[in-house]
C-alpha cells in the first residue's frame, strides 16, 4: 500500500515539472553551473541568505544529469516523496498503520507540498530533513539507542546547513522535554545540539558576512523586506490557507474568502478531532512540532523579515496526520464522506495549479523566445538589476545583449530596446530606468508572460 501511495506522490510531483524556471531557480542553476565548489560555498553563498549545503549538492547532480528544468528539480521531487514516507513512519509510531496510510496519502496529494517539491531550491530538502529529525526523536522517546542519537545529530547538522529554519528544530525538542519534564533526556539531546552548534561554527564567519549583506540590502532596497518575508497578520493567516489548498487565489477577495472559509473550518475541526484521536503524549508532541516553528518564526519577523510558510515544510505533514486522525474519528458513511472532502480539496488544488497557467511559475522561457524571434541587429535587452538577468542567461540562445544597472550607457547605442521591468518596485522604485529609455525611445509593443513583462521601444528619430 505505501508503495502505491509513494508512486502516486511521485507522479503528481513530476506533472508539469518542465515549466519555466523562475528567478530564484535560475539564479541557483546558472551560478552552480558556472562556479566551482569552493566559490559556491565561500562567495556565492554570501549573497544568498541560506547555508551552503544545497548548492554543492545541486552542482553534483547537474554534473551527472545536466541542467534542464526537469533535471534540476528532480532532487526536490525525490525529497518530497521521501517526506511522504517519513510522514507514514511518524503516523505509524504515534497511532496505527491505518492512520499512517491515510496521512501518507493526504501528504502525497498535498498541493502546497507538491508545488515546492517541484522547485530547484532547498525547501523540499529542508522539509524532508526536518521531518526526519522528528521521526528519530520519536524513536528516541521510545528507546534511547545510541544509533538514534547519532542519526538525530547528523540530521540536525544537515538541516542547519541547508536552511536557517533548521534552527527552529531544537526548540521543538527542548520545549517538549521541558513540558513533559523529561530532564534526563533533555540533557542527552543537548549533547546533540552542542555537536550541531560546534560543527555549525565552521560557517559562522560566513554567516556574519551574509547577515551584514542582508542588512545592507534591506537598507538600500526597502522593498526587499516585503519579498523575503512578511510579518503581517494576513500573511500568518494565509499560512493555513496555503497549507490547505496550495498557492491558489482569486482576484475577487469576497469570492476567495467564501471559498477558503469552509475549507479552513473543515480542516480545523478535523485537526482538533485528530489531536484527540491520537494518544495525548504523542498528540502533544505533534502539536508542539507544528505550532512552535510557525509562531516563533512569525514573531522573529517583527525584528527581521524572514517569515514565509514554504520555509516550514517540515511542519506540514503534521497537519495531514491530524486530518487523518480526524477522519478516522468517524465510522461508516461519515468517514468516507470526510475522506472524499479532504481528498477533493487537495486534488482540487493540484488540478487548478496544473491546468490553469496563471498559477504556474513565471514564464521566462517564452519571454526570451519571443524576444529572440523578433530581435534585430543592434537591439538591447535592459533589466532593472543584473541579478534578474539570470533567467535570461539560462534561456538565451541568440546573441542579443542584455545589460543590468552598471551598463546603462549602452542604451545610447541601441536601435531598439526591450525593457524588462521585473521587480522594478524593489530594484528601481523610482522607475528611473524606464524614464531613461523613454527619453530616447518610443513604446511600440508589450507582452506579459505570466509575470515576466517586457516592453519594446524603438528609437525616437525626433531626438
Amino acid at each position: 500500500m505505501i508503495v502505491v501511495i509513494l508512486v502516486i506522490g511521485f507522479l503528481l510531483r513530476i506533472l508539469n515539472l518542465n515549466q519555466s524556471l523562475w528567478l530564484d531557480e535560475a539564479i541557483n542553476v546558472v551560478s552552480v553551473s558556472k562556479l566551482n565548489y569552493y566559490d559556491l560555498v565561500t562567495k556565492y553563498a554570501l549573497g544568498d541568505f541560506h547555508p551552503p549545503l544545497f548548492h554543492p549538492i545541486l552542482k553534483f547532480w547537474i554534473s551527472i544529469f545536466g541542467n534542464s528544468e526537469i533535471s534540476v528539480r528532480m532532487p526536490s521531487v525525490l525529497f518530497g516523496v521521501g517526506a511522504i514516507y517519513v510522514t507514514y513512519l511518524i503516523a505509524r509510531e504515534v497511532a496505527s498503520k491505518k492512520l499512517a496510510y491515510l496521512a501518507a496519502f493526504f501528504m502525497a496529494i498535498a498541493p502546497y507540498e507538491i508545488y515546492f517539491s517541484q522547485e530547484a531550491r532547498m525547501y523540499s530538502m529542508e522539509g524532508f530533513l526536518g521531518l526526519l529529525t522528528g521521526y528519530l526523536f520519536l524513536k528516541i522517546l521510545k528507546e534511547e539507542k545510541f544509533l538514534y542519537f547519532l542519526g538525530f545529530t547528523l540530521l540536525m547538522i544537515l538541516a542547519v546547513y541547508v536552511d536557517y529554519f533548521g534552527f527552529f528544530l531544537p526548540l521543538i525538542y527542548i520545549f517538549y522535554c521541558v513540558y513533559e519534564k523529561k530532564i534526563g533526556l533533555l540533557k542527552k539531546i543537548f549533547v546533540s545540539f552542542g555537536v550541531t552548534f560546534i560543527v555549525w561554527l565552521l560557517w559562522l564567519p560566513f554567516f556574519i558576512k551574509q547577515f551584514a549583506n542582508a542588512v545592507e540590502t534591506t537598507k538600500s532596497l526597502p522593498g526587499w523586506a516585503a519579498v523575503v518575508g512578511d510579518n503581517s497578520i494576513k500573511n500568518f493567516l494565509l499560512t493555513f490557507v496555503k497549507f490547505s489548498i496550495g498557492r491558489i487565489h482569486f482576484d475577487n477577495k469576497v469570492l476567495y474568502g467564501l471559498f477558503v472559509l469552509p475549507i479552513l473550518v473543515l480542516f480545523g475541526y478535523l485537526s482538533i478531532l485528530g489531536f484527540k484521536y491520537i494518544k495525548r503524549k504523542w498528540s502533544t508532541y505533534l502539536a508542539i512540532f507544528f505550532w512552535l516553528p510557525v509562531v516563533v518564526s512569525f514573531l522573529i519577523s517583527f525584528f527581521y523579515p524572514i517569515y514565509q510558510p514554504f520555509r516550514l515544510l517540515y511542519v506540514l505533514p503534521i497537519l495531514y496526520i491530524f486530518l487523518a486522525g480526524g477522519v478516522l474519528s468517524f465510522g461508516g458513511v461519515k468517514r468516507k464522506v470526510l475522506f472524499l472532502l479532504v481528498g477533493l480539496v487537495c486534488l482540487g488544488g493540484v488540478f487548478i495549479y496544473n491546468y490553469f497557467p496563471r498559477y504556474h511559475r513565471e514564464d521566462w522561457r517564452s519571454a526570451v523566445a519571443a524576444v529572440e524571434e523578433i530581435e534585430e541587429g543592434g537591439d538591447l535587452v535592459v533589466f532593472t538589476s543584473y541579478e534578474v538577468m539570470k533567467p535570461w542567461i539560462y534561456y538565451q540562445k541568440g546573441g542579443i545583449e542584455g545589460v543590468g544597472s552598471s551598463e546603462y550607457e549602452k542604451i545610447d547605442g541601441a536601435k531598439r530596446v526591450f525593457l524588462v521591468r521585473y521587480l522594478w518596485p524593489v530594484f528601481d522604485p523610482e522607475d528611473k530606468v524606464r524614464g531613461r529609455v523613454e527619453d530616447e525611445f518610443l513604446l511600440v509593443d508589450e507582452k506579459d508572460f505570466n509575470g515576466v513583462f517586457w516592453q519594446l521601444y524603438v528609437r525616437d528619430e525626433k531626438n
